[in-house]
This record gives C-alpha cells, sequence and structure tokens, in this order.
C-alpha cells in the first residue's frame, strides 16, 4: 500500500511541509480512451477516426491500440496505412511501444 502522507517536502511559504497523496495507486479520476492504467475506453466505431483523434492529445500504448482495433473489427493493416501516410509515429519508451499523431509543419 501506497502512504498517504509522506515528507518532509520543501514548501516555500513554511520552510518545510508534510506531503499528502490523496489519489490511491493506480486508481484515476479520468476516463480517457487511451488510458494505460485501464482498458475501459469507448470507440465510435470508427478505429481511423478514433486513432486520430486519441493520439493528436495524448500517445497511445500498442496494446490499447490492439483493443480498440478488435472492438472496431479492423486489423492492423489501417495501423500501418496510417503510419505509412504519416500521420502516426510509432515511438518506442521504458520498454513498450506507443503511438503518437504526427502533424505537418
Amino acid at each position: 500500500m501506497e502512504r498517504m502522507v509522506f515528507g518532509p517536502v520543501p514548501s516555500r511559504r513554511l520552510g518545510k511541509s508534510l506531503g499528502v497523496n490523496n489519489i490511491p495507486h493506480k486508481v484515476c479520476s479520468y476516463s480517457c480512451m487511451y488510458c494505460q492504467v485501464g482498458n475501459a475506453f469507448s470507440s465510435t466505431g470508427n478505429f481511423r477516426e478514433d486513432i486520430l483523434s486519441i493520439t493528436a492529445v495524448h500517445p497511445m500504448r500498442e496494446d490499447a491500440i490492439l483493443k480498440l482495433l478488435h472492438k472496431t473489427d479492423d486489423n492492423k493493416n489501417i495501423l500501418a496505412l496510417l503510419i505509412e501516410e504519416k500521420l502516426l509515429e510509432k515511438l518506442q519508451y521504458g520498454g513498450h511501444t506507443y503511438y503518437l499523431r504526427k502533424f505537418s509543419k
């Protein structure tokens, strides 16, 4: 279990203070389609629109993309096509593969 109170931590106003973590471990107050904590994302049914909208604001992990592909009954070829069209970029970070929307300059 994560510690709820930790410290001392530096404080500009008080010099030293206690830190409070009021968010339980691996619990999030947002319900994002691209979430890497959980897989409860929604879909419009159009993979191309969904993936371009999501990755425009946040990188999406490959496992979440595969679940979205399954949910929309599409195959991986559409993902390769988006990369070929230079609309998506494939990135590696921390042992995971992420996809991010690529915008032209």
